[in-house]
């Protein structure tokens, strides 16, 4: 019954969409007529409906999605060419970025560290960015260049971003320029509009809801200029309730899709928002699959452990990328709808479980499917590695029942014989008409 409540919610909510609040006036009181020009194609309405990510853009544009978010910037292998072409192509804008290090110390493979200091070697750096820029920055495509992702707002490093802001704008005086922030500290607007002061545009980065009501309210109170939510989604672990051990629980999939709309409905009130990217178009791999991945592969690992474990499937569409497409094109998007996981427990009615190694446990799973389709389930169960998680045992199968929309089942784990206080029971709900979806359950194998 309450998940029957919560989709009703979900539902309504997504037929009686908001338009966006952008305000025009809003948006340019405080720039100069060369700084407000900048902005032209937002005067009569249109906003960065946007994720993070710049592949399946196919797929992308059934959802409505007009702007594309990338990480890097490589002219070296013409990469970077190729994804503005194939958007072009579409009628897709990208954000074109620049990976950027840390001022000071910064961290590498395993626990090694490395120094970057942006006081040396300005001219000959800033010599190779213009480089770049200079082979693509008339592209048609291009809608803003962001200059870092959620690098530390040292001083140095802003002072570099506004001498790269500046450089594309002596070439490009229409080009907007950009970088992006954690959250939106009023302290650290200030130093962005202190050191950076040619920048144009921040992009915040808040996962939950309340963070990114709160992200707005200090946008619009601090900076007083265009930006946008250059990453957003449900929760993430360091939001989360904990087990006794110290992993964090998840949100069961309809939740995350409430929440992702409600951060929508915070983002499109927001008069000098510009819209938003969100985070990610693909398997997320630096976290659990369940949290922020709009898309999914069969296999927790991504797309190329799936390859090479011979898993047909992606790219599977997940209920949190069909809130998307429901609020870009004010339609479900496709004629399949994905699955719901409504529970994952223990065969007890535990959300969290202790199993020796090498010791079973059993696994009880239900979903459900808007279309009525049976569902297929299967079970992995993933260990730490690094900040994220990979499978270290599985696939398990799950033996099901359907009636109506409803498909439930049972199956069994088995845990690997080495102890992990913060090993996971992944479930994925596939509906074999290209929709999928995950989400986990904590496991501490162990005493």
């Amino acid at each position: 019954m309450r998940f029957a409540r919560l989709l009703g919610l979900v539902c309504s909510a997504l037929l009686a969409l908001p338009a966006f609040a952008l305000d025009w006036d809003a948006l340019v009181e405080s720039l100069t007529p060369q700084q407000a020009a900048r902005y032209e194609r937002f005067r009569e309405g249109w906003t960065i409906r946007g994720v993070c990510g710049t592949r399946d853009l196919e797929l992308a544009k059934t959802f409505g999605i007009n702007t594309v978010r990338g990480y890097t910037l490589k002219i070296e292998d013409n990469s970077t060419r190729k994804v503005l072409d194939e958007a072009h192509a579409l009628g897709i804008k990208v954000v074109v970025s620049e990976w950027m290090p840390h001022h000071g110390e910064n961290k590498g493979g395993g626990n090694s560290t490395w120094n970057f200091d942006y006081t040396k070697n300005v001219d000959e750096r800033l010599a190779k960015f213009t480089e770049k820029v200079d082979a693509i920055g008339d592209h048609p495509a291009i809608l803003m260049w962001g200059l870092g992702n959620e690098v530390h707002l040292d001083r140095e490093y802003l002072e570099y971003v506004n001498l790269m802001s500046e450089a594309i704008h002596e070439r490009y005086p229409l080009a907007l320029t950009s970088l992006t922030m954690i959250n939106a500290k009023p302290e650290n607007i200030e130093k962005i509009k202190a050191y950076a002061p040619d920048l144009d545009v921040i992009g915040v980065q808040s996962y939950s809801v309340g963070a990114v009501r709160g992200g707005i309210r200090n946008m619009e109170q601090h900076w007083g200029k265009p930006y946008y939510y250059s990453e957003f989604n449900g929760k993430g672990p360091w939001n989360f309730k904990k087990t006794d051990w110290g992993t964090a629980y998840d949100d069961l999939p309809a939740d995350r899709a409430a929440e992702i709309d409600a951060c929508y409905d915070a983002i499109e009130a927001a008069p000098r928002c510009l819209g938003s990217t969100a985070f990610v178009w693909g398997q997320f791999g630096a976290q659990r699959p369940s949290y922020f991945s709009l898309l999914l592969s069969p296999h927790p690992g991504g797309v190329d452990r799936a390859e090479k474990a011979d898993m047909d499937g992606y790219p599977l569409v997940t209920p949190h990328a069909e809130v998307l497409g429901r609020r870009f094109t004010e339609s479900h998007p496709l004629d399949n709808h994905a699955p719901l996981i409504t529970a994952l427990e223990t065969a007890d009615g535990a959300r969290e479980a202790v199993v020796e190694p090498g010791g079973e446990l059993t696994i009880r799973v239900a979903g459900t499917d808007a279309d009525g389709e049976p569902l297929r389930f299967t079970l992995w169960m993933l260990g730490k590695k690094g900040r994220g998680y990979d499978a270290i045992a599985g696939p398990f199968t799950v033996m099901v029942t359907h009636a109506r929309d409803t498909t439930q089942g049972t199956g069994t784990v088995v845990a690997p014989p080495k102890a992990d206080d913060s090993a996971l029971v992944l479930a994925y709900a596939f509906d074999d008409e290209g929709g999928a979806v995950c989400t986990t359950i904590p496991v501490k194998i162990g005493e």
